[in-house]
């Protein structure tokens, strides 16, 4: 898998194709936000977390996300607490 390969564009170009074919999928969704936020595309990724979120899909995924983009972006309260949404979902 490209992402796994670090290979952020190459991933961020499958998802979106993937996408094209299968618009409501939100695990490509997902994928393209985890290409996005290794390319350090941090809006980007923070929209389509947004997205998912409005969705109610893949709640702990998408605090995950929005968790990282956070530290990454030296939000640290904001990752903490997105970070710390998960663990009580978890508990």
């Amino acid at each position: 898998e490209k992402l796994k390969a670090k290979d952020f564009q190459g991933a961020l170009d499958d998802y979106e194709k993937a996408l094209k074919a299968s618009p409501g999928n939100e695990y490509f969704k997902l994928g393209k936000i985890k290409a996005q936020v290794g390319l350090k595309d941090y809006n980007r990724a923070l929209d389509g977390c947004d997205e998912l979120r409005k969705e109610n899909k893949l709640r702990n995924d998408v605090l995950i996300q929005e968790g990282i983009v956070f530290y990454e972006t030296n939000r640290y309260q904001q990752s903490l607490e997105a970070f710390d949404e998960v663990i009580k979902d978890v508990k």
